[in-house]
């Protein structure tokens, strides 16, 4: 709030205080006033497109968000997390054909980029192979994701939470 009141025309301070109030406070209501007003300022910006893309895409709003990604993958065609955060919107938007794309292209910019192979297991899950699901988990190098993934991939298999090993 302090970053906004100084500095009212920086997006950056706009898309903070829209990711404190709707991770920290979990209030979508909130946020989306300081998210919306970081688009308007940050449309040259790929860094704060990318996260109200991401926002758009966790709150239903779409066609809002994928006009948001696509303006950010043109200004940085090289930064994994824009590429990450638009599989996450068409995640999230349940269009999985469309999200493995940029998944994969996070990927192959940044292999150890987080939340991308979990996201693609819960591809998996949705599609029906816990399997596939359960290799794609294994990659995962947020610990807390990979394990979640890992647990439901391990009850969909049949097997129990023993099996998993501690590879990391």
């Amino acid at each position: 709030r302090e970053a906004v009141r100084i500095a009212p025309d920086m997006a950056e301070g706009h898309s903070a205080l829209g990711f404190a109030l709707f991770n920290g406070q979990l209030d979508a209501g909130l946020a989306k006033g300081p998210y919306q007003r970081s688009f308007e300022l940050g449309y040259g910006n790929a860094e704060v497109l990318s996260a109200y893309a991401n926002f758009a895409g966790r709150t239903g709003q779409f066609v809002e968000g994928r006009e948001a990604i696509t303006r950010a993958e043109r200004l940085d065609p090289l930064n994994p997390a824009v590429f990450r955060n638009a599989g996450l919107l068409e995640y999230a938007a349940r269009d999985y054909v469309a999200a493995r794309t940029p998944l994969r292209t996070a990927l192959s910019l940044n292999p150890k980029a987080r939340i991308v192979q979990s996201t693609l297991g819960d591809i998996a899950l949705m599609e029906g192979d816990p399997a596939a699901a359960r290799a794609l988990y294994e990659q995962e190098p947020d610990e807390a994701s990979r394990w979640r993934g890992l647990a439901i991939a391990e009850a969909k298999l049949g097997r129990g939470l023993a099996i998993i090993s501690r590879r990391r």
